[in-house]
């Protein structure tokens, strides 16, 4: 599960009132908490593939905009559109969703 700042801060404080031993959190979703310092151990790839698609950030745009998508396009990121289709077509094979744990870390 993806560590949206929504969900971080509840797990973060059950884990300080000690209503938990233990909890697994993208860090990702500590960085932009500014608390990345608190991660005690990150898990690499492969040790724990992350859910597909996990950390994709898309964009969308009427279709008609042609004017924004001509100055999207110019900083489009071709490596990582690549990684996320793939990882997005791994899903749609598996039949996945968000509420499916299908782990897929394309490169």
């Amino acid at each position: 599960m993806a560590c949206y700042v929504a969900t971080c801060r509840p797990r973060l404080d059950k884990l300080a009132a000690r209503q938990c031993d233990a909890t697994l959190l993208a860090l990702a979703g500590l960085r932009r908490l500014g608390m990345a310092e608190r991660a005690s151990i990150v898990l690499s790839p492969t040790i724990m593939v992350p859910a597909a698609g996990q950390g994709i950030v898309g964009v969308t745009v009427r279709e008609d905009d042609v004017e924004l998508r001509e100055l999207l396009a110019a900083i489009e990121d071709y490596e990582a559109r690549a990684v996320a289709t793939a990882e997005r077509a791994l899903l749609a094979e598996l039949d996945g969703s968000c509420r499916t744990p299908i782990g897929g870390y394309a490169r």
